[in-house]
């Protein structure tokens, strides 16, 4: 099937497909594409519910596109909606989906329209799956799957089990991006009953009551809340608040050596409103380069992530941009921070040594510096200058402390003065520290 949702795509391409696993949720009727299994079955009960107001639907068209957002290499955290970490974007996936829906609608063409609910139902249904709203899910790898395939036996045919949908009254849809949300913390609160229900050898079976009951609810909920967005779509409401502004900040300006500086965006709309599960790229430029990630904002509007401070980010202002991105708007805040220097005190966090105290005229003298922190741990990645003292001038060599703390320099000392000393001193740039040894030429 031909993928027309190339913009989408693009926007949230994150990795290589090659380089991303397949985020299974519900059966998708085979792994080989556009079978039909409990995603298909879901949308179309949802099609069914919203009867007239569903007749837009290019059924077909949908039902193959349910099984695409688990191959198409998009970044594997649209499928979660977990309390916290990287798992949490489907409410952003089924906002983009919805609002370019109601845009190929209002353009007449509803086969892309369609298309894009397909794909929608697929983010939206996943994280009514406990094991995908829950952070106590993760680890039970073997059994979340094996319990998608016991539903599937279920669901794989059009019209199986019909009657696990109980209808309710229509739900007009305000917020999609936060209508997603609220799905996704109603079936977290499901998991911890959901693997009570597990047998004796822990696997979860249909034929626990519990886990039947439960797995019916999440279904039917699914349904319904997909035939209100499908009665949405048409009419052009729902469509979530773009991003009017980003504030970001750091948790300490500086930080010290090992620690873990978290910078936090709080994103609100045109009101103020802070706006829950909004794309959050976040780009550290580090000393070493840029580093990225994505998050995605909580119910009070904030994204956050940290990064581990070592040596070689010392004294280094570090600029972070924060980015928001939602509807096809953004904002963008930066912040700034400056990891400390804890050299220690004395010799113990700064000394110099001369590789030989009298060396001959013409020969090779080293000078080593060996700077550690207030723990007694080396400090890699220190720029140190060394200057060396002679008779008439004076000369400057930069060097860095490789892991162990040590920073050295060599020179050939051939311009010497006989018996006159020459002083080397280390001077550790980002800490105005310095320490100085010496040697005498004969």
């Amino acid at each position: 099937m031909v993928r027309r949702f190339a913009g989408f795509v693009a926007t949230l391409l994150l990795v290589l497909a090659a380089q991303v696993p397949v985020a299974h949720a519900w059966g998708n009727g085979g792994y080989d594409g556009d079978g039909y299994g409990t995603h298909d079955w879901i949308l179309e009960q949802a099609v069914s519910l919203a009867g007239a107001e569903g007749q837009w639907v290019d059924l077909d068209v949908a039902l193959r596109a349910t099984d695409d957002p688990d191959y198409d290499g998009s970044d594997p955290g649209l499928h979660g909606f977990k309390e916290s970490g990287w798992f949490r974007g489907a409410p952003f996936a089924v906002s983009e989906l919805h609002r370019q829906a109601v845009e190929a609608y209002k353009a007449g063409d509803t086969r892309l329209a369609s298309q894009l609910l397909g794909r929608l139902s697929h983010y939206y249904t996943d994280i009514l799956n406990p094991f995908h709203s829950a952070i106590a899910a993760s680890g039970r790898t073997t059994v979340h799957f094996e319990y998608e395939m016991a539903v599937n036996d279920y669901t794989n045919r059009p019209g199986m089990n019909s009657g696990w949908v109980s209808a309710r009254a229509a739900i007009p849809v305000v917020d999609v991006r936060e209508k997603t949300a609220n799905a996704g913390v109603l079936a977290r609160g499901y998991f911890p009953a959901l693997i009570a229900g597990a047998d004796s050898g822990g696997w979860l079976r249909m034929s626990s009551d519990s886990v039947r009951a439960i797995t019916i609810k999440m279904l039917s909920r699914g349904a319904n809340d997909l035939a209100d967005i499908v009665r949405s779509i048409p009419v052009g409401v729902g469509v979530a608040p773009t991003p009017a502004s980003v504030h970001a900040d750091m948790s300490t300006h500086t930080p010290s050596r090992g620690g873990n500086p978290t910078v936090s965006a709080t994103v609100r709309d045109a009101h103020g409103v802070p706006l829950q599960g909004v794309s959050v790229t976040f780009t550290l430029y580090m000393p070493s380069g840029p580093v990225t990630d994505l998050r995605y904002s909580d119910s009070h509007g904030v994204a956050r992530t940290y990064h581990r401070v070592v040596s070689a980010d010392a004294g280094h202002t570090i600029r972070v941009v924060a980015v928001a991105e939602a509807g096809g708007k953004s904002a963008t805040s930066t912040t700034t921070f400056t990891p400390r220097v804890s050299i220690g005190s004395g010799t113990g966090g700064l000394k110099t040594s001369v590789s030989n105290s009298h060396p001959a005229q013409g020969s090779v003298v080293a000078v080593t510096a060996i700077v550690r922190d207030t723990s007694g741990n080396p400090m890699a990645g220190l720029k140190v200058t060394f200057s060396w003292k002679f008779r008439t001038k004076t000369v400057t060599v930069d060097a860095v402390t490789d892991s162990t703390g040590v920073a050295r320099c060599s020179r050939n000392i051939y311009a010497s003065s006989r018996g006159f000393r020459v002083i080397v001193s280390a001077r550790v740039v980002v800490a105005a520290r310095f320490a100085s040894t010496s040697f005498v030429p004969r």
